[in-house]
């Protein structure tokens, strides 16, 4: 949780990764719609 306070500096790999994990959420959200729809369809 203290992570993200440490990458606030936007230069060097930090912010990549900053940027990975701006991606990771709405990814997981969309898995997550997905698993909703095959259950609404099964």
């Amino acid at each position: 949780m203290s992570l993200p306070k440490f990458e606030r500096p936007e230069n060097g790999p930090t912010a990549s990764t900053v940027r990975k994990r701006e991606r990771l959420t709405p990814n997981m959200l969309f898995q997550f719609v997905t698993l909703i729809l095959l259950y609404t369809i099964f």
